[in-house]
């Protein structure tokens, strides 16, 4: 559900609230919930398969199976590694702004686990030609499909379609090439 405050009106509130006279929250005073709309769960679902592609899906099958592995991890990877998916998770339910609380979390994704695939993984030239394909068109569609014109609704179906077959096909490259 979408959140409404008197300060903010862009929709009509199902439910609202009257909050006391706080000098903290400003000229907010009543709070409430617009209706249900699917453009915002569908979104979410959509950012987070497709704003960093398949690295999400590279950086889970790249960590460590055990705390030695994390022992061992030099500080900055470690760091960015924590604060990165931190804020992979947290964004979703921060509540407003899911893109770009989620978008925080590229040191995980872009830094980290470029570095931890390095080690894991054997991969040809050819695999890393597809995975880097999937990796621009799961990052660049949901972008392209709204400057295209499509409506948000559409382009979060797409976005969501094509991400889950990129990463079906980034798991059959990526899953038999673990270097154990």
């Amino acid at each position: 559900m979408r959140l409404w405050t008197n300060a903010f009106t862009f929709c009509e509130p199902v439910w609202k609230a009257a909050l006391p006279a706080f000098g903290f929250l400003g000229n907010i005073r009543e709070v409430g919930f617009c209706n249900f709309d699917a453009t915002f769960p569908l979104g979410t679902l959509a950012t987070i398969l497709s704003i960093f592609g398949i690295m999400p899906l590279a950086l889970f099958l790249s960590l460590p199976k055990d705390r030695k592995g994390y022992a061992g991890m030099p500080f900055w990877l470690f760091l960015a590694l924590l604060y990165g998916v931190v804020h992979y998770f947290v964004g979703v339910i921060a509540g407003t702004g899911v893109f770009r609380i989620v978008g925080y979390g590229w040191p995980a994704f872009l830094l980290a686990a470029p570095f931890l695939m390095k080690d894991k993984f054997a991969l040809g030239k050819s695999q890393l030609l597809w995975l880097s394909a999937l990796q621009l068109l799961s990052a660049w569609l949901p972008a392209l499909a709204l400057k295209a014109g499509l409506s948000p609704i559409y382009a979060s179906l797409l976005a969501i379609a094509f991400s889950l077959m990129a990463y079906a096909f980034a798991f059959r490259i990526l899953r038999p090439r673990v270097a154990f």
